[in-house]
Formats: structure tokens, C-alpha cells, sequence
């Protein structure tokens, strides 16, 4: 009976494993400031296995395997929204640069043209 206790402790050591390493890639993302595509489509994919794993595991009615699914949806969820909103931060910034540096060149290209119609005007 022993090691039957010891088997059945399996599935809440993996899910713990598992919990760890979706915590380790949240982290990884927000260190990075991640707004890659990959990784998006990486928690996509993560999120509709995991959602049919949380049926399956609901059929079959196994509580380890359900939180499991339960909580790596949640927290892929929210590591693909923080993506989502840092793909829209980085879009909505360089959007911003360009309109800065189409700005500055307008000024730019004025500042040129008053010094060289001074220094037309001095030369005459």
C-alpha cells in the first residue's frame, strides 16, 4: 500500500513542476518586456491544449489533472494579455518615434532653410 501512496502523489508533483515553470516564463516575460509573436502563439496553443485537457480531466474526474489545467489557463491568460499589451505599448511607441522624427525633420528642414536664406541675405 506503500508505494501506492507514493504513485498517487505523482500528479501533485508534476502539477507543482508545472506551476513552477508557467511562473518562471510569467517572469521571463516581464523581465523582457516580451512582446514576442512566438511566445504569444506558444500561450495560445498552451491555452487550447490545456483546455482540453481540463475536459478531459473533468470526464474523467481527476482533480489533480483539473487544477492543473485550471490554473496553467489562468496563468497563460494573463502571459498572453501582458504580451497582447506589450505588443500594443511597442506599436503605439514606434508610431510615436516616427511621428516625433517626422516632426523633427520638418523643424529640421525649416531651421535649414532660415540659415540659408540668411546667409543668402548677408551675401548680397
Amino acid at each position: 500500500m506503500d508505494n501506492k501512496n507514493h504513485i498517487e502523489s505523482l500528479p501533485i508533483t508534476a502539477t507543482t513542476l508545472s506551476i513552477i515553470a508557467r511562473f518562471i516564463f510569467m517572469y521571463l516575460l516581464y523581465k523582457n518586456k516580451s512582446s514576442n509573436t512566438y511566445s504569444l502563439i506558444f500561450c495560445i496553443l498552451s491555452i487550447i491544449s490545456s483546455s482540453i485537457w481540463l475536459f478531459y480531466s473533468i470526464w474523467i474526474d481527476n482533480i489533480s489533472l483539473i487544477y492543473r489545467s485550471g490554473t496553467e489557463i489562468g496563468l497563460l491568460a494573463i502571459s498572453a494579455i501582458y504580451i497582447i499589451r506589450n505588443k500594443m505599448i511597442s506599436e503605439t511607441n514606434n508610431g510615436f518615434v516616427q511621428e516625433m522624427n517626422r516632426i523633427v525633420a520638418v523643424f529640421k528642414r525649416s531651421h535649414d532653410s532660415s540659415i540659408s536664406n540668411t546667409n543668402n541675405s548677408i551675401i548680397v
